[in-house]
């Protein structure tokens, strides 16, 4: 993940906006919630490409490892988050982690069946406009409710992100199987 350029772009304006925040005499509410939504948004496509830098042999990797799938999209998911929660934490981190839950939600499944090979340092290239847009939506509505609404919105967007991995985890079984 730390191979492409979506993360670099992401920590280059949490950088600067933490910057900003910190020697602008006024940072803005409205600013939080934008930066916060403009990092998560540049590190979503990833969620749609989670094995995409992998090569053809990951998944016989994968078949040997004594590991479930469900616990795979797990650890790919809490690495994701991870990276997300960091660089939104100069700015609505419990938000950041809500919308980063709900473009897991959405994106896992599309890297999951929609084979998409990854260039190292490159920026990556997400599945369909269709899930794409599906993803915007519910990244933005999660962070958004989540920073003006209540914290409590991080409970549906876990409840998805869960449902989600459920789902997905015999499609990825099966695609490793094969």
């Amino acid at each position: 993940m730390l191979q492409t350029l979506d993360i670099y772009c992401a920590l280059a304006l949490s950088l600067a906006g933490a910057g900003y925040r910190l020697f602008a005499p006024a940072f803005p509410d409205e600013a939080r919630l934008g930066l916060t939504i403009l990092i998560v948004l540049l590190l979503s496509s990833l969620t749609q490409c989670l094995f995409g830098l992998e090569g053809e042999s990951s998944f016989t990797r994968y078949r040997l490892l004594p590991i479930a799938g469900w616990e795979l999209l797990l650890a790919k998911g809490a690495a994701w988050l991870l990276v997300a929660v960091v660089l939104t934490l100069p700015f609505a981190p419990l938000a950041g982690f809500a919308g980063g839950l709900a473009a897991l939600a959405i994106g896992q499944h599309a890297s999951i069946t929609e084979d998409r090979p990854q260039a190292r340092w490159r920026f990556s290239t997400g599945a369909s406009i269709g899930n794409g847009i599906l993803q915007i939506f519910a990244m933005c509505g999660a962070v958004v409710c989540t920073y003006r609404v209540s914290v409590l919105v991080l409970l549906p967007s876990a409840v998805l992100y869960a449902l989600s991995t459920w789902y997905c985890c015999p499609r990825l079984t099966a695609t490793r199987d094969s």
